[in-house]
Order: structure tokens, then C-alpha cells, then sequence
């Protein structure tokens, strides 16, 4: 797993990056956005689930594995549609993958305090297994306790059944790692990267917003 701190990366930093991602599937950038950043990140998510009048409850969030996701607000919100076709996470995903991008959505996850489902193991490209690339902004700390996200590292490699829940996966190998991470730290992974997150058991809130780009 790599945990790096964001900065003006050289070529030799992107590199080494995309070696860690092509071995992993995944990478984690410590302070991706600045403190103002996520700031106004808070303030553009909030005032687009308004728009839209999107609640999540525990009730919503226990009936269905993705009760707390809210997907294409680039649809909603011009803002998150800049964002996802050239802000930040475009720039930075296109520099990690050295390809051009196609956007294809940005997207709203929250786990909630007392839920009693999480999401399964599956990854992003069911059905097709096509390449691209998540990068997946926390909003609040990410802890165990609170549903954070895990990824099987190596698993874009594998070939997997085209489902969520994913029959007989491992959850416990040595391949699981949890992504403890800050308001302000991104994660990147493949679209082949198997990932999960168990319910929120604590008392806090983990929302993230997410940009998916396909390669081209």
C-alpha cells in the first residue's frame, strides 16, 4: 500500500506512483485537497443533494447495500461536472494512468452511524471488465469503526465473477487492507480492484465523494 503526501509530483514521483498502482490496484494520496479544498467540497455536495432533496437513513441504508450512494452529480450540479472533466481528480488520475480519461460519473457515498449493511465485495467494471480508474475523496475521517473502505491488493489481476458479493471472497486474507484515512486524503483504484466497506458501527458520519473515469 502506498500512503503519499500530494505535491507538485516530478515525472520520477508519478512513476513510482503508477508502479505502486499497477503492483496494488490501488494508492493512497495523504492531503489530496487543501483544508479549503474539502471545505468547498462540503458546501458544492451539500448544496447538490438539496437540489435534488436526497435523504439517507439507516432505514434506506439496511434495505440495500447501496442505500447511502447517490451516483451522476455531474447531472445535477455544474460545479461536479467541471470537476469531473477537468478539475483536480481529472488531472491527477490522467497523470497516475498516462492516458486520456472518458468521465463517467461522480458520486456520493455515506456509511451511517448504526446501519447494519455495508456494501460486498465487488469492483467497478462488472459485466465488461474495461480499465479506468476511482479516485475517492473522504469528506470525514475513515476509520474501521465507521465503514471504511477496503481493497484486496493484487485482486485487479484476478479474474472474479461479475457480482456484487462476490461468492466465497476472503474478506480476512492478508490481502485485505483498510483504508484509514483524513477529510482530504484520496484513495485511487482500478476498476478491477476488488473493494467493500462494513457497516458503520460508530457514532460518526463517513461520507466521500468519488470521480470514475474509463482509459481510453
Amino acid at each position: 500500500m502506498s500512503f503519499v503526501l500530494n505535491q507538485s509530483l516530478s515525472q520520477t514521483g508519478c512513476s513510482k506512483l503508477r508502479v505502486d498502482f499497477d503492483r496494488d490496484g490501488f494508492v493512497v494520496i495523504k492531503n489530496f485537497l487543501s483544508p479549503d479544498e474539502v471545505g468547498e467540497l462540503v458546501t458544492q455536495t451539500e448544496a447538490c443533494l438539496d437540489t435534488i432533496g436526497y435523504k439517507v437513513s439507516i432505514e434506506s441504508s439496511s434495505e440495500k447495500s447501496f442505500g447511502g450512494t447517490k451516483k451522476n452529480l455531474q447531472h445535477v450540479s455544474r460545479w461536479f461536472d467541471q470537476e469531473l472533466r477537468s478539475g483536480k481528480p481529472y488531472q491527477f488520475v490522467k497523470n497516475l494512468l498516462g492516458t486520456e480519461l472518458k468521465p463517467a460519473t461522480a458520486a456520493y457515498f455515506e456509511r451511517i452511524p448504526g446501519e447494519q449493511a455495508g456494501i460486498e465485495p465487488h469492483f467497478d467494471s462488472i459485466g465488461h471488465r474495461n480499465w479506468g480508474a476511482t479516485i475517492w475523496i473522504a469528506l470525514d475521517s475513515a476509520r474501521i469503526s465507521n465503514g471504511c473502505l477496503y481493497y484486496a491488493a493484487g485482486s485487479h489481476r484476478v479474474e472474479y465473477p461479475n457480482e456484487v458479493g462476490i461468492e466465497d471472497f476472503d474478506k480476512s486474507g492478508d490481502h485485505a487492507t483498510a483504508i484509514e484515512i483524513d477529510p482530504g486524503d484520496a484513495a485511487i483504484h482500478s476498476s478491477r480492484t476488488v473493494h467493500w466497506s462494513n457497516p458503520n458501527q460508530s457514532l460518526n458520519r463517513r461520507r466521500a465523494i468519488s470521480f470514475f473515469y474509463w482509459s481510453v
